[in-house]
């Protein structure tokens, strides 16, 4: 078989829903991101998160990474809002011409690590052309459920397949030095950067923003470029995935990482 070495795209929750609004897909971003991959010649992987679907009922029942025991009612509603949200973002992939295929992540991922059978089933898609897709989602486990975030499969999917370049798609230009900096997008984020980030007054991180930044440098050390991008812009999305110059953040692959 041919080497693979697709792109992987994590759409954020806040991209492809309007997070202030329960159970509200943001369809005009996800049309945008679908046409930018659409005409971007290069094999992708898209991961999802959850948004105003999976996270509202998951916050509703105070699920988060860390299992615990939950109402089994909670379960499913966690995961049939994440089935509901990947079938809007698949059938606009197809409406925008890219062919896909939806694997939920128990299909692929046990032990904080894609499977064999992931890995086969993922590159057997890729090489006839058909974009894999998976989410972030409730898991369960002997202690109850958690949830396995987006941003963590996007990191095993992508070292799994050494994936050419990882895209974090954010509702924002990049990452910014300081919280309410509007302006200023640190074009490259290092170790020492990010340490001054976290530990500089007045930086204050949300969860999902902390995870993203370390998955992206746990992908950068395995040799890959990672870059933080506004998904709310067609234009640079597309410009992104041809590989040409974008405003955004990047975080530069390790030289022989493993």
């Amino acid at each position: 078989m041919a080497r693979i070495e697709p792109i992987l795209i994590k759409l954020g929750g806040s991209v492809a829903t309007f997070r202030e609004r329960p159970l509200a897909a943001n369809r005009e971003a996800i049309e945008g991101v679908a046409r930018s991959v659409a005409s971007c010649g290069s094999p992708v992987v898209l991961v999802h998160g959850g948004g105003s679907f999976g996270h509202h009922y998951a916050s509703m029942y105070g699920l988060g990474t860390t299992s615990k025991v939950i109402r089994a009612e909670a379960c499913s509603k966690i995961h049939n809002a994440m089935l509901e949200l990947d079938l809007i973002i698949t059938k606009i992939l197809v409406e925008c011409g890219v062919a896909n295929y939806s694997l939920p992540p128990v299909e692929l991922i046990a032990k904080e690590r894609v499977t064999e059978y992931g890995i086969t089933i993922l590159k057997d898609l890729i090489v006839h052309r058909v974009s894999p897709v998976t989410f972030g989602d409730v898991l369960p486990s002997k202690k109850g459920f958690f949830i396995l975030s987006g941003d963590v499969i996007a990191r095993l999917v992508a070292v799994a397949l050494k994936a050419r370049r990882v895209f974090f798609l954010l509702d924002v230009d990049g990452i910014f030095p300081s919280r309410g900096d509007s302006g200023n997008v640190i074009s490259e984020l290092d170790w020492n950067t990010s340490v001054q980030l976290f530990r500089g007054k007045g930086w204050d991180v949300t969860g999902g923003l902390a995870t993203k930044i370390q998955e992206a440098f746990k992908i950068a050390k395995a040799g890959i470029d990672v870059f933080f991008v506004n998904g709310l812009k067609p234009d640079r999305v597309l410009k992104a995935l041809k590989g040409q110059q974008i405003y955004g953040t990047r975080i530069r692959g390790v030289k022989g990482g493993s």
